[in-house]
C-alpha cells in the first residue's frame, strides 16, 4: 500500500469516528465541553497535572485559543488551575473529580464507537492492529 492510499483510508477512519462520537456527543456531553474540551480533557488525562505550555504543545494548538477552553472547563469544574510551585510564572492544570468522570464518559464513547468501526475484523487483525498502534 501507499502513502497515498493510506492517507485516504486513514481520512476515512477518522471522519467515520468523528461522526461517531459526534453522534454521541448530544447524549454525552453534559458540561458543554465539545470536541476541543474533550480533546483536552483526554490529553490532559495522560498528562495530569500538566503545564499550561506543555498542555498547548502537545495538541498543537494556539495558546490564546487553549486558555480560552482551560478556562470554560474550569468554570464548569472540570479542571483546575494554579501556579507552578517550581516557576510561579507558569500554570499547572489538573483534572478534577468531574473532570475524571467527564474523561471516563469519553473514553467509553470513543470505546464504543471504535467497537463498531472494528467489529468487520476478527481477533487477530485487531491485535495486529493494535500492535501497529502501538507503535506510533
Amino acid at each position: 500500500m501507499d502513502d497515498h492510499e493510506l492517507a485516504i483510508l486513514l481520512d476515512r477512519l477518522m471522519r467515520r469516528f468523528g461522526a461517531g462520537i459526534h453522534q454521541r456527543a448530544r447524549t454525552v456531553d453534559v458540561h458543554g465541553v465539545g470536541p476541543l474540551g474533550g480533546m483536552l480533557l483526554t490529553q490532559l488525562a495522560e498528562m495530569n497535572p500538566a503545564r499550561l505550555s506543555d498542555l498547548v504543545s502537545s495538541m498543537h494548538r494556539d495558546k490564546s485559543q487553549m486558555t480560552r477552553v482551560v478556562r470554560r472547563l474550569e468554570q464548569s469544574g472540570l479542571l483546575m488551575r494554579s501556579q507552578d510551585p517550581d516557576d510561579g510564572r507558569a500554570v499547572v492544570v489538573s483534572l478534577t473529580p468531574a473532570g475524571l468522570e467527564q474523561v471516563r464518559v469519553i473514553r467509553e464513547v470513543m470505546s464504543d464507537v471504535v467497537g463498531e468501526l472494528f467489529k468487520p475484523l476478527d481477533d487477530e487483525s485487531r491485535a495486529t492492529l493494535l500492535d501497529v498502534l502501538r507503535q506510533l
